[in-house]
Order: structure tokens, then C-alpha cells, then sequence
């Protein structure tokens, strides 16, 4: 499935993250960490749950 990145950035008491942040959370995404993040995430789902997601 190819996905779309969405990334909610907001605090505990549902703030907006700040620019800072933002400019962070960019990077992540240009750079490919988050594409890395969510392959892990991922496959632990699928070790531990023997699915990829809670759709198949």
C-alpha cells in the first residue's frame, strides 16, 4: 500500500507544535526517518500480532 504521511503535532493539551517542531518533523520526513520509524513500528505489529495492520 503506498501512504500518504500525515503528522499531527500537538501537545498533551492539544497546542500546535512550534515552528520549531514543525521544521524538525520536516526533516524527518524529507530525510526518510519517518518512513523508518513506521517500517519498525510495523514490523513489530507484525511479530508480535503476525499482521501488518489491523485491516488484513
Amino acid at each position: 500500500m503506498d501512504w500518504q504521511w500525515a503528522m499531527y503535532s500537538i501537545d498533551q493539551k492539544e497546542k500546535v507544535a512550534s515552528p520549531t517542531v514543525e521544521k524538525l518533523l520536516a526533516k524527518y520526513k524529507s530525510n526518510g526517518t519517518a518512513d523508518k520509524v513506521w517500517n519498525y513500528v510495523m514490523s513489530d505489529f507484525k511479530r508480535i500480532e503476525g499482521a501488518e495492520s489491523m485491516t488484513e
